[in-house]
Order: C-alpha cells, then structure tokens, then sequence
C-alpha cells in the first residue's frame, strides 16, 4: 500500500490520503467491471450497476484493504490485456505493470495470472491462438515473461519464510467454507447483514438464471470459460494455506463480477428492462 499511499500523502494528509484510498480501493472492482464489460460486449450496460453490491464484502468488513484494491486493480488490467492485441508490445507492457500488481497485493497477482491463463486457454479453443505448438510456446515464452520479475521477487522472498513454514496452518475447510466463500460479496459479517447477504445472493442468483434461462440475457463469449474458471477458483481455494488464513472469503466476488461484466440485454431482455431494472434496483436497495 505504501506505493499508493506516499503519492497520496505528498499533496495531502496521511488522514485524508488514508481516506482517498479506501474509497478508490472501493471503487476499483466496479471500475474493474465496467471495463470488462465495454471491452468484451462494446458497451457498459444495466448489468453492470449491481456490480455496486460487490463492495460491501466480508473482505472489506475485515480490513483487507490492499487486497480489496488488488483485486479491482487485476480486473482493470485484464480488461486491458484483453482490449489489447496479443504481441510482444502487449507483453511489454505488462511485464512493467505487474510488478504494481504484485506489490500491491501478491494474490492480486495470482488472480490476474490466473483470469489470463482462462482467457487464453478459451480463446485457443475457440480457434483464434492458432495451432497447440504455436499457442503454447507463445503462451510460454512471450506471454509468461511477464510474471518472470514478481516470480523472482516471491523467490527472493522465499528465504525469510522457510524456517516457520512448520509451524504455519494450513487446511481446505470443508463444505461450510465453501459457502461462505459464495456468500462473502454479499456478507458485511454482522448475523443481520449476513442473513440479509443470504436473502441477497438467493434473489441476485435467481434472477440471473431466470434470466439467462429464458433468454433475456446472455454471456460475452470471450467470458464464459473465465466465469467457469472463476467458479471454480472459489471452490477450490483452501481456507488457509502457508498461515495465510481466510483464503476462502477472498475470491468470492469474481464470479459475480465476471458474469455482470460479460452479460447483456438480448432483444427480449430489453423488452423486459423495466422490470428487470425494477429488481436489481431493489436488490441495490436492500444492499
């Protein structure tokens, strides 16, 4: 945080810069959304809005600041590599931003890596990577190389860690972990608000389905092995690993924020956007 902050408090108090932060670092995963949205579906739509109540989150209640701002700022910058046309010009690029990524917040980092990897794996089923030999050794040798300099800042790093490794917990957690991972955008953890958070994620879901089943709404291509990949994300990451605990909370709005990125009105959903609005503006009430 201390890269972000030092600007900050070189035009304003510590007091105020701290506040600046919080509220860009709050803003950032909506911003995120947004930029994915216009990126894959050429504009920022009615879905995007409820992108809102993915602030409120069990990781904001409990003070992952950095993390929360990571998180926003690896989807800004997928949005870019995206927006971007594959080549060495895009790969040098982010070989300088992800160092930024990685010192503000080193699983902000896995999960660009990760979100990319899903892309890049669902553009070359879909055809567009060429064959496996050329996708994969561009894959590796010219896209890989922007992960060689945080790589080797973890490595560096690896050392001081080493000696307490032993006594570090680690653990998946089971079903009730991965509950609450799905329901962490929606819980600010107070009992209230995470029954709310409940009634949040049951409504938020269904009218998605219903919408997505009936054909009002559907899913930018370019998304949709992302957002399987993002489910599968939050399932499958431990609930502490290496004495990082409460892994599992952390995740839990990327799904949520990739499907709202890539959905959009079909024609029968924009003959419906009256009540479809009407619901989501009640969902954002109750938030």
């Amino acid at each position: 945080m201390d890269m972000f902050m030092r600007p900050l408090m070189a035009v304003m108090d510590p007091y105020t810069a701290g506040a600046v932060f919080n509220v860009l670092s709050a803003a950032m995963l909506p911003l995120g959304v947004a930029l994915l949205s216009l990126v894959t579906t050429g504009r920022i739509g009615l879905t995007v809005a409820p992108a809102v109540l993915l602030i409120y989150s069990k990781p904001l209640a409990w003070g992952f600041i950095n993390f929360v701002f990571s998180t926003g700022l690896a989807l800004c910058l997928f949005a870019l590599w995206i927006w971007l046309r594959p080549g060495w010009r895009r790969t040098a690029l982010f070989a300088l931003l992800m160092p930024v990524l990685f010192f503000s917040h080193v699983l902000g980092f896995l999960l660009f890596g990760f979100l990319m990897l899903a892309y890049e794996l669902g553009q070359f089923a879909a055809g567009r990577r060429g064959r496996l030999s050329h996708f994969a050794t561009r894959l590796i040798l010219r896209d890989g190389l922007i992960a060689v300099v945080p790589l080797a800042l973890f490595a560096a790093g690896l050392p001081d860690r080493l000696p307490g490794l032993d006594t570090e917990i680690s653990g998946f957690g089971g079903l009730q972990s991965r509950m609450e991972a799905l329901l962490a955008p929606f819980d600010y953890d107070s009992s209230q608000v995470s029954a709310l958070g409940r009634s949040l994620f049951v409504g938020f879901g269904l009218l998605l389905l219903i919408a997505f089943r009936s054909g009002w709404m559907t899913l930018a291509p370019p998304l949709r092995p992302v957002f399987l990949a993002s489910v599968v994300l939050v399932l499958a990451v431990p609930a502490a690993f290496l004495g990082i605990s409460l892994l599992h909370i952390r995740f839990g709005a990327i799904p949520m924020a990739i499907l709202l990125a890539g959905a959009s009105l079909t024609p029968a959903g924009r003959a419906r956007a009256v009540p479809l609005s009407a619901a989501f503006l009640g969902l954002f009430a109750l938030q």
